[in-house]
């Protein structure tokens, strides 16, 4: 009855250990300040933020350079620009696209002008063309966002859905 009692106190403490190193490894969850701060003054839940930055960057935000995809939320300077003015910064650089607080900021921004109705698949759909808003009126920027969008709506949406779950469960205080 003893061995019994150590083989289940032993697996208990397996299965704890591994949940763990999943929780910190496959869902990470760095910045949860910014998120929560972003995701309650835009009122957009913080799993649907940690979601996205999950599968956009794993939280290892990218560093920023002229032209390309960068930071948590794998903005591009072009678009966060154009949505920067939108937003009302003033004087923004885009070598602060870099910062996570900046790069949560602008992300959860767009994510809330396109989740009115809390339709994941919409604002799925619709990050995955966020790094062309400067695409208006450029029939070949047009196609390619539309291109992008049907890609993260295919393969992306349900990604996202099961990710929100899992950091709701992982992360309960977020």
């Amino acid at each position: 009855m003893k061995k019994i009692g150590i083989v289940l106190a032993s697996l208990l403490i397996v299965f704890f250990a591994a949940a763990m190193v999943a929780r910190s490894l496959v869902y990470p969850l760095k910045y949860k300040a910014e998120i929560q701060k972003y995701a309650k003054e835009y009122s957009v839940e913080p799993e649907l933020i940690a979601a996205i930055i999950n599968v956009s960057s794993n939280f290892d935000p990218k560093p920023y350079k002229k032209g390309e995809r960068c930071g948590l939320m794998d903005l591009q300077d072009k678009s966060a620009m154009i949505l920067a003015k939108q937003m009302g910064f003033k004087d923004f650089k885009s070598e602060n696209l870099g910062n996570p607080d900046t790069n949560i900021k602008i992300g959860t921004w767009f994510i809330s002008q396109n989740y009115k109705n809390k339709d994941i698949e919409e604002v799925v759909t619709k990050w995955g063309g966020v790094n062309y808003a400067d695409a208006a009126g450029d029939l070949n920027l047009e196609k390619e966002k539309k291109k992008w969008e049907d890609y993260f709506k295919k393969y992306y949406v349900e990604k996202i859905k099961k990710r929100m779950k899992v950091y709701k469960i992982l992360y309960p205080t977020l």
